[in-house]
């Protein structure tokens, strides 16, 4: 399987329903445009880019990039950086294919929160939850 195949997972949502907009995300990793750091000086936030999901093939070049944020432990932006694209090599070399980096409701349990989650609900330890998922508006 080829990296860009492989799949990114995260959902942002506390209740452990689909039930509100923009509170899960799923993209191919071909569509991964890079990670940004946040402004302001926040130790606490890294965020990941990735191409329009909903804008059609004549949108124009200045489309914001739908974005992942992550809240992170304080000044482990490199470290949550590395996890990420280490579970993204290890997919594609598994053939599994997919990714999940923050779910706070992968054991099922509506009350479950990322940070006492044990299986495996991030590909990190200093990711503490998906904070925002924001999508650009589609296309006129």
């Amino acid at each position: 399987m080829e990296v860009g195949d492989v799949t990114i997972y995260a959902a942002s949502h506390s209740d452990g329903l689909f039930d509100a907009a923009d509170t899960a995300y799923s993209a191919p990793w071909k569509k991964f445009r890079g990670f940004e750091f946040a402004a302001g000086n926040s130790t606490t936030s890294l965020s990941l880019l990735f191409e329009n999901f909903r804008a059609s093939a004549s949108a124009s070049a200045d489309t914001d990039p739908d974005k992942i944020t992550l809240l992170i432990n304080a000044n482990k932006q490199k470290e949550v950086c590395e996890a990420i694209l280490d579970a993204v090599w290890q997919a594609a070399r598994s053939g599994k294919g997919f990714v999940t980096i923050a779910d706070p409701n992968q054991d099922g349990s509506s009350t479950a929160s990322i940070s006492s989650n044990s299986r495996n609900a991030r590909v990190s330890t200093d990711i503490i939850r998906c904070s925002t998922i924001v999508y650009d508006a589609p296309d006129a």
